[in-house]
């Protein structure tokens, strides 16, 4: 019976290593190739605020954290914008170049525009290229990777107090939870808790099927085992962290906060206050059955349940508490993808099946850089929609 034992555990433990050799050797996540808008030119007397422009550069890729993307970064103080392109940005190519600069409002304006290279006066700066979106990508996921150094603590303590404070201390499996959720659900006849750690909820997202039975569950706490073994902590929150599924947005699926964060609040993950990152981690419990745009008072309730954990596990104090809680949800108003150009990304595949297949478009992350102006897109988009209203009122 040992042997047999030792035999059966030996090849499961051979079985699922490789299975998770394959899902994490190079790149974890889905690689489709971007389409990016045209570099959008601001001169000085222009309307703009530093937040609008914030907004558009956090839809390029740019991050306000100092290391936060390769594309780029943007730090505000006060009346004043500093940009940053970094070694991954458009304009480190051959054929234009923009170097770092200073844009300074002043009453709903650019004042001035400085470059932080030579300090000279500038009249116009390009700001970086928008995602259009993403070709090809079989999953129509909008997903932002972040790593485990960017996330705020608030995010990260929300996170365990709504799915698993225990995340740092256990390996992978807390079969006392488990338990209690398993009476908890027989008493209520149905399944109202969910005993799985964040390793466990990981290893059934990345590995195996939706299927609730006794041999996913199996196989589920025997991956997590198996990737606390492998990984540090940090490694495991940070592939949950943009793993996750948090919503819809049109027809694209939220995956990860780091795309959340932007498609709530639009905002860079940096930027999240307490109350943002306790209704994200209300979201993970059911992104649709919390939804802040259909039930915001029960995303509002699931929220500030998240805030009441954090209280009881000395995550916060008493005043931070009631502040967050005291806070409205502050979700920006949703975006139906109005500016992706669908016509225009459908002439821009035609021309790229021409030259790549499908497969490559998948897989090798290309940057697909066109000449569409975000400006007139957007103006062309809500002439369409005025146009169907005056239409709908003739008729």
């Amino acid at each position: 019976m040992v042997l047999g034992g030792i035999g059966v555990f030996s090849y499961y433990y051979v079985r699922f290593s490789r299975v998770i050799d394959a899902r994490l050797s190079g790149d974890v996540f889905n690689n489709a190739s971007l389409v990016f808008a045209a570099p959008t030119k601001v001169f000085v007397g222009e309307p703009a605020t530093p937040a609008e422009i914030a907004a558009n550069l956090r839809k390029a890729l740019y991050a306000e954290s100092a290391d936060g993307s390769p594309v780029g970064t943007y730090r505000l103080v006060g009346d004043r914008l500093e940009i940053r392109p970094g070694p991954a940005s458009f304009f480190q190519g051959e054929i234009l170049r923009e170097g770092p600069a200073e844009l300074v409002f002043q009453d709903g304006h650019i004042r001035a525009i400085h470059s932080l290279a030579g300090g000279s006066a500038l009249d116009s700066y390009s700001l970086e290229p928008e995602v259009i979106t993403t070709l090809f990508d079989n999953t129509r996921s909008k997903r932002r990777l972040v790593r485990y150094q960017d996330l705020p603590k608030s995010l990260v303590d929300a996170v365990l107090a709504a799915e698993d404070h225990r995340f740092f201390s256990h390996h992978g499996v807390n079969f006392y939870r488990i338990l209690a959720a398993a009476i908890a659900d027989i008493r209520a006849d149905e399944r109202v808790q969910g005993g799985s750690t964040l390793t466990m909820q990981l290893a059934r997202n990345f590995f195996l099927t939706r299927r609730r039975t006794i041999r996913r569950k199996m196989a589920e706490i025997f991956l997590a085992f198996l990737l606390e073994q492998r990984l540090s902590k940090e490694d495991i929150f940070g592939l949950y962290a943009n793993q996750i599924y948090l919503g819809q947005r049109g027809s694209f699926s939220i995956d990860g906060f780091g795309a959340a964060a932007n498609a709530y609040f639009d905002k860079d993950i940096t930027s999240l206050s307490l109350s943002d990152s306790a209704l994200l981690a209300a979201l993970i419990r059911g992104p649709n059955l919390y939804s802040p745009y259909k039930y915001p008072a029960r995303a509002l309730e699931r929220r500030n349940y998240v805030l009441r954990r954090m209280l009881e596990l000395g995550m916060l104090s008493s005043s931070q508490a009631d502040e967050a809680a005291a806070a409205p949800l502050g979700v920006v108003m949703r975006n139906v993808e109005t500016t992706q150009a669908p016509y225009f990304v459908d002439m821009v595949k035609d021309q790229l099946l021409s030259q790549f297949t499908e497969r490559e478009l998948i897989s090798q992350s290309y940057r697909i850089y066109t000449t569409l102006d975000m400006d007139l897109q957007k103006a062309a988009s809500e002439g369409v929609r005025a146009g169907i209203v005056d239409v709908d009122q003739v008729v």
